[in-house]
């Protein structure tokens, strides 16, 4: 279950703020890799946040027992891509497949098999809050748990506003086949980032991915995981990207616009 994490920098490319051209990027990318799609891709825009330079698109599709999502960053010049997927493709290509369609100046990415122990020369214990982008968190379920696309979409829907995250879409939860299926997945979207599940049928193993621009520490994380699904876990911390100072603050009317959905599903 190979993934990777790869962030991209010096990308002036109009590309990142075009909706269409991400689409078509993920659908190049997956089809030259020789990668399974379950779905059809989906985007989310995001132009209503507190930081005016996190505005950019957010697109996912799932694959069999793993997603690629692209976050775009285009006054930052930069974009995150994740690759998770049950089986091994040519991470290289990967990389030059991006470059061709997304120029970028220079990139830096890590690459680990999800079933294994992570290498401690890869995870990191700290972040710098100051100049990094934000933590992802790998997080794998050390026992067996029973687990359905019910209890993954609560899972996914809860877990952000436990842990202080801003969600902007609700949880997309599928099974990788119609019938005889082997992986139950799901996605939500929060600010510019995401938070995904795996749900391995034949082992029963979960594998999580917490991708966030806010800095939450492990241990909440990990204790939030843990009360929901039951079952102890292990969780990596490898920090991505690279984040400027300079803050917009002034913009909670257009924020207030497009997520007023969230004080419905809250009851307010």
């Amino acid at each position: 279950m190979l993934h990777v994490m790869l962030d991209a920098y010096g990308s002036g490319s109009p590309k990142l703020d075009d909706l269409k051209a991400i689409y078509e990027t993920i659908y190049k990318v997956i089809n030259a890799l020789g990668l399974k799609a379950v779905m059809p891709p989906i985007l989310v825009p995001y132009y209503y946040g507190k930081v005016q330079e996190d505005d950019g698109i957010s697109a996912f599709i799932f694959l069999k027992g793993g997603h690629f999502t692209i976050h775009t960053f285009p006054k930052r010049e930069c974009y995150f891509v994740d690759l998770l997927y049950d089986g091994f493709f040519n991470e290289d290509k990967l990389a030059e497949l991006l470059s061709r369609e997304l120029p970028f100046q220079f990139k830096h990415g890590n690459t680990v098999d999800r079933r294994f122990p992570i290498d401690p020369q890869v995870a990191q214990k700290t972040i710098d809050e100051s100049a990094d982008f934000g933590p992802h968190y790998l997080i794998r379920s050390k026992q067996p748990i029973d687990w359905n696309i019910d209890g993954i979409f609560h899972f996914l829907d809860a877990l952000p506003a436990a842990i202080g995250m801003d969600g902007i879409l609700r949880p997309v939860v599928i099974t990788d086949k119609i019938k005889g299926y082997s992986f139950c997945s799901g996605i939500n979207v929060i600010a510019q980032s995401h938070v995904a599940a795996h749900y391995e049928l034949a082992s029963k193993l979960a594998y999580i991915d917490v991708f966030s621009c806010s800095f939450i520490h492990c241990e909440n994380l990990l204790g939030a995981v843990e009360s929901h699904i039951g079952v102890p876990c292990e969780c990596t911390l490898i920090s991505r990207g690279s984040k400027h100072a300079y803050k917009i603050t002034d913009r909670a009317e257009i924020a207030n616009r497009y997520s007023g959905w969230q004080k419905v599903i809250r009851g307010e």
